[in-house]
């Protein structure tokens, strides 16, 4: 006869796999699911004129990066989201949230970026992944340039 410490015993290896099963499954489904949000966001920006990518560079060369600098800047931002190619970058895009950068991802994006354009940030910046695309290029640009030739 079997008691029930015997039950529990053989079962529960099995009840672990089915929750590491659903575990994985829950996690596939959203990221399915935000991958069918950015989608839908940019594909609904690129119908909409006057925004994105024109607002964008007008606004890095308004700035005073010239305009390979601020290209290379955008297609960097569009390299970051995974799985949408040539998604259109707006300036009030949410790090996180939109563009895929997070946590210590935040300060080596401001190191990369600083060195499309010339400009010596901090290893550590100010800024989150809260914050805005705006926010962080506001950051790099205000920074002090550098003489490293630029890599855009």
């Amino acid at each position: 006869m079997i008691t029930t410490l015997q039950t529990l015993t053989m079962s529960t290896p099995a009840f672990f796999v089915r929750c590491l099963v659903g575990v994985i499954l829950l996690l596939g489904m959203g990221a399915l699911w935000k991958l069918s949000q950015l989608r839908r966001l940019a594909a609904s920006r690129r119908r909409a004129e006057g925004t994105g990518r024109t607002a964008f560079l007008e606004y890095l060369e308004g700035r005073g990066l010239s305009a390979e600098q601020s290209q290379a800047i955008y297609q960097y931002f569009q390299n970051c989201i995974l799985g949408i190619k040539a998604f259109p970058v707006e300036l009030d895009d949410e790090l996180g949230r939109t563009v895929g950068i997070c946590g210590s991802d935040v300060d080596s994006a401001a190191q990369d970026i600083a060195a499309l354009c010339r400009r010596n940030v901090p290893s550590e910046v100010a800024c989150t992944q809260d914050q805005t695309v705006r926010d962080l290029l506001d950051i790099v640009v205000a920074a002090p340039t550098t003489d490293r030739p630029s890599l855009g």
